[in-house]
């Protein structure tokens, strides 16, 4: 917990996504309260300073590097027993549904 028993949570790459207690940061944004940050050039945090870092289809978005550098910089910036919440699309649901849609099409 942090000093005043908030929890300190940070929401990277949050887009539209946001919650008023968190940190939500964006490359480009386009909704209140978010601040602009790009992922090359670190979280601006202090190291151990965050209980819970969340960044949904972010990944997805970066070379392998920079991917590995951002995960780098979530360890960084947590607590000890902090939390990383990472969500990234299902690759084996998304072929499911491009072969479903492609047996649709032969059988017509």
């Amino acid at each position: 917990m942090g000093t005043s028993d908030q929890l300190v949570c940070i929401n990277l790459g949050c887009g539209s996504s946001t919650h008023d207690s968190w940190k939500n940061l964006d490359i480009n944004p386009y909704v209140a309260g978010v601040e602009k940050w790009d992922s090359r050039n670190g979280i601006p945090a202090a190291t151990n300073s965050v209980d819970i870092v969340y960044h949904s289809h972010l990944l997805e978005h970066l070379h392998q590097e920079d991917g590995e550098k951002l995960t780098k910089e979530c360890y960084r910036i947590l607590k000890p027993n902090g939390v990383l919440h990472i969500a990234v699309p299902d690759l084996e649901q998304i072929c499911r549904e491009y072969l479903n849609a492609r047996e649709r099409l032969d059988r017509r």
